[in-house]
């Protein structure tokens, strides 16, 4: 089971529609800017998952309780 964590925000979406409209460039630096300022907040996430599995059963196992380890990587900042 996955945990998902949301941040509510109103008129982005449409914000960056609009800033598309005008200078597409913009709009993508933008957007790496926000990216690039979750990063701190990430990097924490990250740190903070195990790469072997809490307990023994759950090593070497990639079915429905399996610990593949790469959990790490799963931690992204999405608009």
């Amino acid at each position: 089971m996955s945990a998902e964590i949301g941040i509510d925000y109103y008129g982005l979406k449409n914000a960056l529609k609009e800033i598309n409209k005008i200078d597409p460039m913009l709009r993508r630096q933008i957007t790496k800017d926000i990216v690039a300022a979750c990063d701190p907040i990430l990097t924490g996430v990250r740190d903070t998952i195990p790469m072997t599995g809490p307990t023994r059963g759950f090593r070497n196992n990639y079915g429905r309780t399996g610990w593949q380890g790469n959990q790490q990587k799963k931690v992204v900042a999405k608009l």
